[in-house]
Parts: structure tokens; C-alpha cells; sequence
């Protein structure tokens, strides 16, 4: 059986942009496997010419799928690997340009900044599906295809739009004045809300998205001005991204976000049930913000936070929270 057209090849590899990321390191798993076959093919008699000439036909199209400059190109039409490409200081816009006032070409994604977002990516995705959606705890370096696969099958079922998402971003940019790259954990978390992942709740120790955030992403200039009179921490100059609330009962909350500066998670207990319990939390948080950048760092393990608030959303008991207020909400430190 022939080989097929290499230019029939790439129309299969990208014809949904959700999944080329999940099909190709699915290629790259089984290439091995492919290899030894081959191997053992190879060993056919040379009397037989076309069971040859397969095997070369097969062994040219591996080569060209192994290529560098063919997974790149496969890599750059993803609809979302291209959001965690570093492209310093900020993803470029439609009419990126310079201070001549010629209009920049796009970044070019290089073979070295692909692998690492990929299998950051993997392990965030890998950690909310852990403590928030409640699977199973997987290897982040075994099973980084099977959780791209999962991620971009919700992209793929969920239709994931690249436009909203996009004006989401920039929202985000505008507010916050960023002068460097979005934390991943932060984009990731605007894509699977746009996917429908974060379901919103009412329900006691149910995490949704911050009701700020969503002013954020709105661009509602009006309320955002009235949320800040009360919760100054949200100020932008803060940078302070709220991402998930939780609601704890009898008036209080506590608020899960992202802190550029510190480049971390970090969480507050909020409101109360009286007004001299909200005014005592935002002192309390406005005493952290305070603080200089290296102060915020004094015996934090920042991969340990991250992991405890991440625990946190998916809990459903409020008493186990209440019972680590102590230890994370790092104000107190």
C-alpha cells in the first residue's frame, strides 16, 4: 500500500487546530515501536522490490514527520500553544509596531520554547484535574500526552474560541498595564473558563471565578472603580489577579489569585459578617501588599503554596480550609 502525499499528511496533522498539539506527540510516542518494525523489515530479501520500496516510502515520510521544521510548522497553527510562546515583553497585536513605526513580524516560535510550555502546561492542567475535577494523579513526565489529549479534547468539545479568549487577554493587559508575559497559570485558567471547566456555584466551598476577574474581563470600568473604594488590594498597581472565590459561610469568603510579583498563588480570607470583619481583612491584605518583593519571599516554598490552594478549590469541606487559614493565607507571616 502506498504511502500517502506528504502534503496530504500535513492537511490531516492540522486539520483541527485543537488536537495538532495531542496527535503529534502521539506520532512521537509510537515512532519507536514504528522504528522496530522497520527494523525487522529490513531484513526482507532484496528479491522482493516493492515490500522495498514501502519500506522506503514509509522510512521518507517518518523522517519528514521527525523533521524539526515539520513539527514546527505543525506547532504554530495550535490554537493555543501559541498563548504560552514567550514573546517578551507581551503577545504581539494586530498592529504590532516598532518606534519607527513599521509593523513588526510575528515572534518565531523556536524548536527550545515549545517543549516547556507544553509540559508546563501539562502539569498545571494535571493539577486542577487532581484537585478539582477529582482524577486521578498522574506522572507529569509519563503522561504528558494523555493530559494534552484530555486538555484539548475540552478545547475541541467545547469549541473553544480564540477570539473571546483573545479579547479576554487583552482586557487583562489593559487593566494590569503588563510589561512582561502573563503567568501561564492565569491563561490556562481564562481558557478552560471560557470552556465552561470552572462551573459557577453558590453552594458553600464551591470555587468559581472571581467576581472581580469578571469585571476584569468585561472592561466594566464603572464597578471596578466601586469594588476598589472597598478592596484596595485589587487596585492594578497591586497586580494582584484574583482568579477563584470561595464562599465560606456566615459572610466570609476567601479569594484564590495571582500574585506577578511574587509569581505565585496566594490566597485571603475576605468580607465577614459585620463591617468591622471586612475592613479587619483588607488591613490584613493590605499589610502584605505593603511589603517589598523580597520580603514577600521569606520562608515561602511558592511550589508548596501553589500546591495547598490548588487542594483548596476542590475541597468540600469549608472546616478544612478554615483549619490551613492559618498556615497559607500568608499575611500573617
Amino acid at each position: 500500500m502506498a504511502t500517502l502525499p506528504l502534503e496530504i499528511i500535513d492537511k490531516i496533522y492540522l486539520a483541527n487546530p485543537h488536537k495538532i498539539i495531542s496527535n503529534y506527540l502521539a506520532f512521537s510516542k509510537q515512532y519507536e515501536t514504528a522504528d522496530r518494525n522497520n527494523n525487522k523489515r529490513r531484513k526482507i530479501s532484496n528479491s522482493n522490490m516493492k515490500e522495498m520500496k514501502d519500506i522506503k516510502e514509509d522510512n521518507s515520510t517518518i523522517k519528514y514527520l521527525l523533521n524539526k521544521d515539520t513539527y514546527m510548522k505543525y506547532y504554530r497553527q495550535s490554537s493555543w500553544l501559541k498563548h504560552f510562546i514567550p514573546s517578551h515583553p507581551h503577545p504581539p497585536r494586530k498592529q504590532n509596531k516598532t518606534n519607527n513605526g513599521r509593523v513588526r513580524s510575528p515572534a518565531i516560535v523556536k524548536d527550545n520554547s515549545v517543549i516547556e510550555p507544553i509540559k508546563l502546561i501539562a502539569t498545571y492542567f494535571n493539577q486542577l484535574e487532581t484537585n478539582y475535577k477529582k482524577q486521578p494523579l498522574m506522572s507529569d513526565d509519563e503522561n504528558t500526552l494523555d493530559l494534552i489529549t484530555r486538555f484539548e479534547t475540552i478545547l475541541d468539545t467545547s469549541e473553544f474560541s480564540n477570539e473571546t479568549y483573545a479579547k479576554q487577554l487583552e482586557a487583562i493587559e489593559k487593566y494590569y498595564i503588563f510589561t512582561y508575559e502573563i503567568p501561564a497559570f492565569v491563561k490556562l485558567v481564562l481558557i478552560l473558563y471560557n470552556c465552561g471547566y470552572f462551573k459557577s456555584s453558590k453552594g458553600i466551598s464551591k470555587p468559581s471565578i472571581h467576581i472581580f476577574l469578571e469585571m476584569v474581563l468585561e472592561g466594566d470600568s464603572a464597578k471596578i472603580e466601586d469594588f476598589n473604594k472597598t478592596y484596595k488590594y485589587y487596585s492594578a498597581r497591586h497586580k494582584f489577579i484574583p482568579l477563584f472565590g470561595i464562599y465560606l459561610g456566615m459572610g466570609y469568603s476567601f479569594v484564590i489569585g495571582w500574585d506577578t510579583e511574587f509569581d505565585s498563588l496566594i490566597g485571603f480570607c475576605e468580607n465577614g459578617s459585620n463591617g468591622f470583619d471586612v475592613v479587619y481583612n483588607v488591613q490584613r491584605t493590605m499589610r502584605y501588599f505593603s511589603k517589598p518583593r523580597s520580603a514577600r519571599l521569606v520562608k515561602i516554598d511558592k511550589k508548596q503554596l501553589l500546591e495547598d490552594y490548588l487542594k483548596m478549590i476542590g475541597i468540600s469541606d469549608t472546616s478544612i480550609l478554615l483549619d490551613c487559614y492559618g498556615r497559607l493565607d500568608i499575611c500573617d507571616l
